[in-house]
């Protein structure tokens, strides 16, 4: 069976790995040839690149997927019970999705 190909829309990347391809300046113009030349569900994943599409008109239909991941590490984002805060707090989450 033939992977899936994959289009990558990065401001920094400058070369990708085996079967993708990057997506250049002009992602609107990439997505409306993508949509005419494949048949299928195009899946997007990342916020800001679904916004963009969004703006652009070019998205047809959400579909949202729920990834269970496991929380390694976190701090606190408020003082135990009974602790008085030192006034900031950081909180870190580590996810696998």
């Amino acid at each position: 069976m033939a992977a899936k190909p994959k289009w990558v829309a990065s401001r920094s990347l400058t070369s990708v790995g085996a079967n993708a391809t990057l997506v250049g300046e002009d992602v609107e113009a990439f997505v409306r040839g993508l949509k005419a030349d494949v048949e299928g569900d195009i899946d997007v994943a990342g916020p800001d690149l679904a916004g963009s599409l969004t703006e652009l008109g070019l998205i047809d239909e959400y579909r949202l997927y729920f990834r269970p991941f496991v929380l390694a590490a976190a701090s606190r984002t408020s003082p135990a019970p009974g602790r008085r805060s030192a006034g900031r707090h950081r909180s870190r989450w580590r996810g696998r999705g």
